[in-house]
């Protein structure tokens, strides 16, 4: 059922950015990105093993290339594009960071270029 509603939430979400979050140290997001989303959220809470797979999915929709180790993956976010405003954002639940984190995604901020 949960990824039943998942698939519906990413149709609905139009062709956004896919923004991951591997298992290194979190990057923490600046301070002006980290607030409320003002549009629809869809919050996606895993066990940490769930995680990789989910949001390869996703990618997989959305034929974004992910590169090597995507058993790496702590975390991930599906950006809404401008007409839509559906935020998706899929972490590893024992993780709070990674939450805000990828919120943080919601609102604008994209990773640093060492990333």
């Amino acid at each position: 059922m949960r990824l039943w509603l998942l698939a519906i939430a990413i149709s609905m979400a139009g062709c956004g950015t896919l923004e991951l979050s591997r298992k290194r140290p979190v990057v923490e997001p600046p301070a002006e990105f980290v607030t409320a989303y003002s549009g629809a959220l869809v919050e996606i809470p895993l066990d940490g093993g769930t995680v990789p797979r989910v949001c390869a999915a996703i990618a997989g929709f959305y034929d974004i290339p992910l590169g090597q180790h995507t058993e790496t993956l702590n975390g991930c976010a599906l950006t809404p594009n401008l007409l839509v405003g559906v935020c998706i954002i899929v972490w590893d639940r024992e993780l709070p960071a990674i939450r805000r984190h990828e919120l943080a995604h919601c609102n604008g901020w994209t990773h640093p270029a060492y990333w």
